[in-house]
């Protein structure tokens, strides 16, 4: 077996989507000619090795990079350093600092590079001057994957010649949500009564997920159905902001915040319905997640999320920023069972039809075999 070194590279900020793209990628490639490596900037400001962790526990190889700031040279220089003495053949990254930092590290070298590409999140200044960059960044790369076509239309705009454009959709792995959890475990860790409702979202904590107009929703339907709990799963900056918001409204006792959930199966066990308010979104992981665990699902009409859901068929779909339309959404599912189940039902098949990890990975292997016979460019 002629066997081939990638190196995932991502500059991670905890375990997410991306993050957990990374891992169901490495494990899908372990019964192919393919050996996956994890590399993980670490950030000195903002350090996370989780993605780190999860290759120790998987016998995956994995090293973290040292990164001082903006632009570390000594980073650029370690990375290339373990791309030649591992005799890297393929360099995946994860992210627009990784695309940067991969493209500095192989220069001068005739290493592929693929680069897995979300939507460009631009919330301020800097946002703007990472995304602007991004833009150039890739167009040095010989393959860089989209995740959807909002995604691909993205990155045709930016001037990515469509020769280099190849979609992948995210995948994850369905037997992991046909495990059977006794409900009332984790609500009783919460102390939430087993035949009250429980609305749940994961994702971090940050400006463009909308969490503060899930709690504004969370308000009115509380309002209408008192014995209502809400989960909001993650970690970020603005949790405390968030954790003040619920207290001014006066719903903090029925809001809980566990911060990072480890165990995603278990935690979408234990609820009835699980929502996504977010104002920009590539293809969530979660989401995939919770559809899989045949949980009926609210989403924002944003971004990929409509190639999801399709509206009262797989999914409900609302404004993004309309705490009133998402608060009748999710009232309306608490309101009909039969609805709900329904519509959990049809998401689930549908990810077991396009979105699995089997599948993902294949995708990528087919990437990657293009460069046994080009040169990818």
């Amino acid at each position: 077996m002629n066997e081939k070194k990638v190196l995932q590279l991502r500059s991670s900020i905890g375990f997410y989507g991306a993050e957990s793209v990374i891992s169901e990628l490495c494990k899908g490639l372990r019964s192919s000619t393919y050996r996956p490596m994890i590399g993980v900037i670490k950030n000195q400001k903002n350090p996370h090795t989780e993605l780190h962790d999860f290759s120790i526990s998987n016998d995956i190889k994995s090293e973290i990079f040292e990164c001082r700031g903006v632009l570390d040279l000594k980073t650029i220089l370690l990375i290339r350093q373990f791309i030649k003495a591992n005799h890297i053949d393929i360099v995946h990254t994860h992210g627009y600092k990784s695309n940067f930092y991969a493209l500095c590290a192989t220069l001068f070298q005739h290493i592929p590079l693929v680069a897995t590409c979300h939507p460009w999140i631009i919330s301020n200044r800097r946002g703007k001057i990472y995304s602007d960059l991004d833009r150039i960044v890739l167009r040095k790369f010989n393959r860089v994957v989209s995740i959807s076509d909002y995604v691909r239309q993205s990155l045709l705009n930016a001037g990515i010649p469509d020769r280099k454009i190849t979609s992948v959709e995210n995948g994850i792995s369905v037997k992991c949500f046909n495990k059977t959890y006794a409900k009332e475990l984790l609500r009783n860790e919460f102390d939430i009564p087993y035949k009250a409702k429980v609305i749940c979202s994961v994702g971090r904590f940050s400006l463009e997920k909308g969490h503060r107009v899930l709690l504004d929703a969370a308000k009115r339907v509380i309002n209408t159905f008192p014995d209502t709990y809400f989960i909001l799963a993650g970690e970020g900056f603005l949790l405390n902001g968030l954790k003040r918001y619920a207290e001014k409204l006066r719903i903090e006792h029925r809001i809980y915040f566990p911060g990072y959930v480890k165990d995603i199966p278990k935690l979408l066990s234990a609820i009835d319905i699980f929502v996504l308010p977010s104002f920009t979104e590539g293809m969530p992981m979660s989401l995939l997640e919770a559809m899989a665990a045949k949980r009926p699902v609210i989403a924002t009409n944003v971004g990929s999320i409509p190639d999801l859901i399709d509206h009262e068929r797989t999914g409900l779909l609302v404004k993004p920023g309309d705490s009133g339309s998402l608060a009748n959404a999710i009232r309306e599912l608490m309101n009909n069972d039969f609805k709900a189940r329904n519509l959990a039902k049809r998401a689930y098949k549908m990810v077991l039809t396009k979105y699995t990890s089997d599948r993902m990975a294949q995708k990528y292997i087919d990437i990657y075999n293009s460069f046994s016979n080009s040169t990818g460019n």
